[in-house]
């Protein structure tokens, strides 16, 4: 079994017991900054493929030294990073509860997946810090009035927004039978990922206040 763990961490999920393989975006909590591209495996001690560390080892690319260094630099404040966003992540959804713009918000310890969710934390503080919204609103009026930066990435701790589905599957909105598909899935096309950042969580409830007075 292999488990993409980016989105858990270390700090949030405890994955050992599901897991014989996990890998992670380095990129994301880990850098928290998005300035450095690399990933990495991890082979569960208590897994019977434990043993076969060094042949996976012959298959790996080598990071770039420099991308090495500035992790390093950066991987020093991973847990604290990652238990600041979960801090702020918990209020910002107890903030969108009482948002009349807010249609409705995705998040990790929702009706529909709490339960499995919470019986993995590692403490209460352990919320994932990706969240995603659909707004009552005129979508581009949203995204362009939220003063946060744009962009594709995840786990900065900077609050970083994506229009996720304009990104991801730009394709299926430009036609009628794409359109039908994602209606299908129930996946909205005005879905705006929110990435939540180490801000002062004030300074983020009063950003997203703004929309108040579209």
């Amino acid at each position: 079994m292999v488990i993409d763990s980016t989105f858990a961490t270390p700090y949030n999920l405890d994955l050992t017991p599901y897991g014989d393989i996990f890998i992670e975006s380095l990129t994301k909590f880990a850098c928290g900054n998005a300035d450095v591209l690399m990933g990495c495996f991890i082979l569960n001690e208590n897994s019977k493929i434990a043993f076969m560390q060094g042949e996976f080892k012959k298959h790996i690319d080598k990071p770039y030294i420099k991308d090495i260094q500035r992790l390093a630099y950066e991987i020093k404040n991973y847990e604290s990073r990652v238990k600041k966003i979960s801090s702020n992540t918990i209020k910002l959804i107890e903030y969108f509860k009482t948002c009349s713009f807010i249609d409705e918000v995705f998040h990790c310890m929702q009706k529909s997946n709490g339960t499995n969710y919470q019986k993995l934390m590692k403490d209460d503080n352990s919320y994932s810090g990706v969240i995603s919204a659909t707004f009552t609103k005129p979508f581009q009026e949203v995204y362009d009035k939220l003063n946060f930066p744009k962009g594709p990435s995840l786990g900065t701790e900077f609050t970083l927004l994506m229009p996720y589905v304009y990104l991801a599957h730009y394709d299926y909105i430009l036609s009628k039978t794409g359109q039908d598909f994602l209606k299908k899935h129930n996946i909205p096309v005005d879905l705006l990922r929110i990435s939540v950042g180490c801000e002062n969580i004030d300074d983020i409830i009063n950003e997203f206040k703004k929309l108040d007075n579209l």
